[in-house]
């Protein structure tokens, strides 16, 4: 079986190129754009991280969501042009939403399933 981890970051990173090309065409604002490709991308990385590993479904979401947000950094840097790497304020903010955002995708997903254990 291929780790889990690999499988949520490719679900992740194909979420987020398909929002983006969606949102392109229907959504005209660049910020609220990139506002909700942000939000569902970490937040559907951390339900798949919970779904796909129920021993340590936190530190999956964490992992993923941390290498998703150096990745995104490292584009940014790299291919756009812009420099991030200057600024810590940057990299702390987007480390702490990052996270945050998919750590609570998991914790949802963790609460479904407990509802769903104790109704059935």
């Amino acid at each position: 079986m291929l780790f889990p981890g690999i499988k949520t970051l490719g679900i992740s990173i194909l979420v987020m190129l398909v929002t983006s090309l969606l949102g392109i065409l229907l959504i005209q604002d660049v910020l609220m754009l990139s506002i909700v490709s942000f939000l569902f991308t970490y937040s559907l990385n951390g339900y798949i991280a919970a779904m796909l590993y129920h021993k340590y479904p936190y530190f999956l979401a964490y992992m993923t969501s941390f290498f998703l947000i150096i990745m995104n950094l490292l584009f940014a840097q790299f291919v756009v042009g812009l420099d991030v790497f200057l600024n810590p304020n940057i990299i702390f903010y987007s480390l702490l939403v990052g996270t945050l955002t998919s750590l609570l995708g998991a914790y949802v997903n963790i609460l479904f399933k407990k509802r769903r254990a104790a109704h059935a």
